[in-house]
């Protein structure tokens, strides 16, 4: 256990090299973005590494079309890091919450109510909900 502690403290503690990446800002974020342009540094590295299990756990069940959609899921999930290391913070947060609504719609189709994938839309909610207007309007266009 003091190990798995070790290790987890060197990948995301205070002085690690992924949590000072993740909450660094780049110089085109306005002020009243920061926190936005931060948490969804975390949400695209959460999502991306969620994604690369899902196609794990997918090739291993042998739901072969799912694994390809996480392969294209991770790969949007890479893109929106790099969009908001660019400062495209509302562009960012569209494309992530579309890509969550869409995947979640596909995995319930193809494999039914019963997994609960359609859950994740849940997700999507503290975002409509936290986000300033102005942004909310710009992610809409």
């Amino acid at each position: 256990m003091a190990r798995l502690i070790a290790i987890l403290d060197a990948l995301v503690g205070t002085d690690s090299w992924l949590r000072n990446e993740l909450s660094t800002v780049p110089a085109g974020v306005e002020k009243t973005d920061v926190r936005w342009h931060v948490v969804m540094n975390y949400v695209c590295a959460a999502g991306f590494v969620a994604h690369l299990n899902f196609i794990a756990l997918f090739v291993l069940s042998g739901v072969y079309d799912l694994a390809f959609l996480n392969i294209v899921s991770s790969s949007i999930f890479a893109l929106c890091y790099f969009l908001n290391r660019r400062a495209w913070v509302g562009s960012v947060i569209a494309l992530a919450a579309a890509e969550v609504a869409l995947h979640a719609l596909i995995a319930t189709v193809v494999i039914g109510w019963d997994t609960c994938f359609h859950l994740y839309c849940i997700l999507i909610a503290p975002c409509c909900a936290y986000l300033p207007r102005r942004m909310f309007q710009y992610a809409l266009l």
